[in-house]
């Protein structure tokens, strides 16, 4: 596993912490029932858990960076040390979070990862994603960037069987100091 997030904890989380994720929450949960069960997927600092479980929704999150991990435990009590090949759960969840966290896996491996976790969820239940939008994947500070465009995505999507597009959308970057764009989609488990 790359080290970046390990070695570069305290500015990651304090780059991201304070970001206004109002709409994409807010769309996220307008699919959602009360007291849902959510899987945050490489949860990073614990910013969206720590949202979700303010919200009443009951979360279980991971992430593969030790540092980040331990931080996120700080005020969350159920978070995995886990990658996304790791990672085990015998519960099915009502939604399933994972916000520039696929990104990082493989183009190689990515729909055999997603279908890992669309197996995780429950009949109606919801799983959002997001990526970078670009033409071509690439690696940066030794990270894996795996990246789509709104056409790129939904031809993924639409080779999973019992699941519907909900919304497919881009968003520009929260942070103020990037530029880029991001694919987001939400589907539907049938």
């Amino acid at each position: 596993m790359n080290n970046y997030y390990n070695e570069n904890a305290n500015e990651f989380i304090s780059n991201v912490h304070h970001l206004d994720m109002t709409f994409l929450y807010g769309k996220f949960e307008s699919l959602l029932q009360p007291n849902a069960s959510i899987l945050d997927v490489g949860s990073g600092s614990g910013r969206d858990s720590l949202y979700f479980r303010r919200k009443g929704y009951k979360v279980t999150s991971f992430d593969a960076s030790e540092a980040l991990v331990d931080f996120s435990r700080e005020f969350l009590d159920n978070v995995h040390l886990a990658t996304f090949e790791s990672f085990e759960s015998s519960e099915l969840y009502d939604g399933i979070w994972a916000c520039a966290s696929l990104l990082h896996v493989d183009r190689h491996h990515i729909q055999r990862i997603i279908q890992k976790y669309i197996d995780m969820l429950k009949k109606d239940g919801v799983f959002y994603m997001s990526f970078k939008s670009c033409e071509y994947d690439y690696i940066k500070d030794g990270r894996q960037f795996t990246c789509f465009t709104l056409d790129t995505l939904k031809a993924l999507v639409n080779k999973f069987r019992d699941i519907k597009i909900v919304d497919l959308f881009e968003t520009h970057d929260v942070r103020d100091d990037r530029n880029e764009v991001w694919v987001n989609i939400f589907i539907k488990k049938l």
